[in-house]
Order: C-alpha cells, then sequence, then structure tokens
C-alpha cells in the first residue's frame, strides 16, 4: 500500500516540479506551480518517511 501511494503522489511531484520549471522561464511566471510542487514534495517525503517507519516496526505503524 504505502508504495503505491508514494508512486502515485511522487509522479505529480515530478510533474509538478517540471511544470514550475517550465513556468519560471514563461512571461508571466505564476507562484502557484511552484507551490503545489512543493506540496507534492513534501507529501511525498512524508510519506516515505512513514513507510520506512512502519518497516522498521515503529510506534506510527498501522
Amino acid at each position: 500500500m504505502w508504495q503505491t501511494l508514494i508512486g502515485f503522489v511522487g509522479f505529480f511531484a515530478l510533474l509538478a516540479l517540471i511544470q514550475a520549471v517550465i513556468n519560471l522561464f514563461s512571461p508571466n511566471p505564476a507562484i502557484w506551480p511552484g507551490l503545489l510542487a512543493g506540496a507534492f514534495v513534501l507529501a511525498t517525503w512524508w510519506l516515505v518517511r512513514r513507510w520506512q517507519d512502519a518497516r522498521r516496526g515503529g510506534n506510527n505503524a498501522e
């Protein structure tokens, strides 16, 4: 389950990062692509940490 969530969120994080970089070179760059990319990267990081904790049998494991 964790790997599926990490893959799903990670894929959209990659797409959002690419869009944010492309947005930097547009004539009128917006802030929201960077914020969205940051949120997806943060969510991916959080999911990876939870998965690692679950693998180790930590207190937060489901």
